[in-house]
């Protein structure tokens, strides 16, 4: 809900005080300008050099602020448990070709 009247930047529209405002997430998250071939699954989008080229707020799939989705909390801390229970659980060790010290190349 607004708390003060907003006058939307380049455009005459002032959205008043106290009216509720509905984000389209889902529609943003489906829109060809911003995300093109939507529906196709491609990891590169969320790449580091590619979210640069976008508006922080064209994904949000928890949403954003204060009252955001548990489910962003929630997940982060089932994958931290799922860890530890696997660390805890298990003894990791690396083959013997891998380099040790590792060689980072750029």
């Amino acid at each position: 809900m607004t708390q003060e009247d907003y006058k939307v930047p380049n455009t005459k529209y002032v959205i008043e005080k106290g009216v509720m405002v509905m984000i389209p997430i889902d529609s943003i998250h489906h829109d060809e300008n911003i995300y093109p071939n939507p529906e196709k699954f491609d990891p590169d989008r969320f790449t580091e050099e590619n979210m640069k080229t976008r508006h922080p707020m064209t994904w949000l799939p928890f949403g954003d602020g204060p009252r955001n989705c548990i489910g962003l909390r929630f997940g982060k801390m089932q994958a931290k448990i799922g860890l530890i229970s696997l660390l805890s659980k298990f003894k990791f060790s690396v083959c013997p070709e891998t380099e040790n010290p590792p060689r980072y190349t750029i």
